[in-house]
């Protein structure tokens, strides 16, 4: 064999130099073949996991790979259940590294889904009836169910992500369980301006009649019907809106009380009365810290979000410290200095009548959540603005959107409880008042009144919101979970 390979080597390869350089080549070639092979083995095996083949899985759920799993919900879906699956489908991306399809149930029915709220599936059917408060998770074979009312269909997120674990299990009963809150850390802060009670039942009456300031009775175009989702908050109450001299208040000073905890005058932002001369009369102003500043000295990220422009009051109450609300070069002035404090917002955004606010409330939830919690401020500005005009058609759609965001936040706060939702307005904006069901009079030309307005509140610490309450209460509990981080 020896003498036949030096036959071969003196025949074929007569230089040495040659031999030399084609073993190294021949060495080089086997290399790269070994690394190819090592490679494809290592993509099969990938591919094999991923697709729930020979290799296990990690992570598991009714016996079989997460990869192998769809999220479905209804092809009509609501808009809580379709945030609560792309909240699900981003956490099972953070823990397990695998993007789950999210369907709806027109789409083939496969062995191995979890079902998120009301499906046409059969094993959606078999769900016990909820209050609203609390949720059911269960499975059925390879398929995992989550139900719930509203938000609360968040509510099994969680155990799916324990089961994923290996640290809890899901019955394979209907099982219907208690959402309850955890201390809170974070705080989403929703104001709908200028909306009384009676906007809200204005949006929730499938059927309207208007009786205008004229006295003449007007149908609106625009369509109500909504559940709105604060109203199944488990603490409620109603907040006085008179500013600091009692009187019926501006956004300027209701934002200022909701933000700093203190009440103000009329037209200043983030300053109070204070006795500065000792003269015993409070007229000049002094400027106060506010629970957006508060929060970023903490470590937490904030945004503040409005539909109202750049310079709108309430928005500002959380941004800037000035006497006179109308002053919007020193407003913006304000604005643009942020950026070289330690008190910047990490979002803000604030368009006019804008009906990318819930997208931008997704977003800026995604921008803030970490480690640290966060503070967000978001408020429909046109609820006032279209109540002062008597435009019933556009306070419901503006009350309508305002419900959308509503239900994204409650959505994502069942999914993290340790973060509490305020609902609540700055003042009641036109007088709107109910008579005969579906009938709604305005009492005035648009002025703002002194009517209480609505707290829905849930999470951590906010019983201390129930009953009749003061707006400055609101600003102090925001406080309190700042303080205690």
């Amino acid at each position: 064999e020896r003498a036949g390979n030096r036959l071969f080597e003196i025949l074929y390869f007569p230089n040495r130099m040659m031999r030399q350089k084609t073993k190294k080549i021949i060495r080089l070639s086997a290399a790269a073949l070994v690394a190819a092979v090592c490679l494809a083995f290592f993509v099969s095996c990938a591919g094999k996991a991923e697709s729930g083949g020979e290799i296990p899985e990690k992570y598991v759920l009714c016996g079989h790979g997460i990869s192998e799993f769809s999220v479905v919900i209804s092809e009509n879906a609501h808009v809580c259940e379709k945030y609560a699956a792309e909240l699900l489908q981003d956490e099972i991306k953070e823990l397990c590294g695998v993007t789950v399809k999210i369907i709806t149930d027109e789409n083939e029915e496969s062995p191995c889904e979890i079902l998120l709220g009301n499906t046409k599936r059969a094993e959606s059917k078999s769900v016990p009836e909820l209050s609203p408060d609390e949720y059911a998770v269960y499975f059925v074979g390879t398929k995992t169910v989550l139900a719930g009312n509203l938000h609360m269909v968040a509510g099994g997120i969680p155990a799916v992500l324990s089961a994923l674990q290996g640290t809890g299990e899901i019955s394979s009963e209907a099982v219907k369980y208690k959402w309850q809150s955890a201390d809170a850390e974070s705080v989403i802060l929703l104001i709908g301006d200028g909306m009384g009670e009676n906007h809200i039942k204005m949006a929730e009456a499938s059927e309207v009649s208007v009786v205008a300031y004229d006295g003449e009775v007007r149908t609106p175009e625009e369509k109500g019907g909504i559940a709105f989702a604060a109203k199944a908050f488990p603490n409620c109450g109603r907040a006085a809106t008179l500013n600091y001299y009692g009187e019926i208040t501006d956004s300027a000073a209701s934002g200022t009380a909701l933000a700093t905890g203190y009440k103000t005058e009329n037209g200043v932002l983030g300053m109070i009365p204070a006795d500065l001369d000792g003269d015993g009369e409070a007229k000049e102003l002094s400027s106060v810290q506010n629970v957006r500043e508060a929060a970023c000295l903490k470590g937490m990220k904030t945004a503040v979000l409005s539909t109202d422009r750049q310079t709108g009051a309430t928005p500002n109450a959380f941004l800037v410290h000035h006497s006179d609300r109308y002053s919007y070069p020193v407003v913006l002035e304000q604005q643009t200095a942020l950026s070289s404090t330690s008190v910047l917002p990490t979002y803000l955004m604030c368009s006019y009548d804008s009906d990318e606010f819930l997208w931008e409330m997704k977003k800026a939830i995604g921008e803030c959540e970490g480690e640290n919690g966060f503070f967000i401020m978001a408020e429909e500005a046109m609820i006032d603005k279209y109540s002062s005009r008597l435009d019933y058609d556009n306070v419901i759609r503006t009350v309508k959107r305002l419900n959308d965001v509503v239900c994204i936040s409650a959505t994502y706060a069942v999914c993290h409880p340790e973060t509490a939702v305020i609902v609540t307005a700055d003042h009641e904006t036109g007088g709107l008042t109910v008579g005969d069901p579906g009938e709604f009079y305005w009492t005035s030309h648009g002025e703002h009144t002194e009517s209480h307005v609505g707290v829905y509140a849930m999470g951590g610490g906010t019983q201390t919101l129930c009953g009749d309450i003061d707006n400055t209460d609101i600003g102090k509990y925001i406080f309190s979970v700042i303080e205690g981080k």
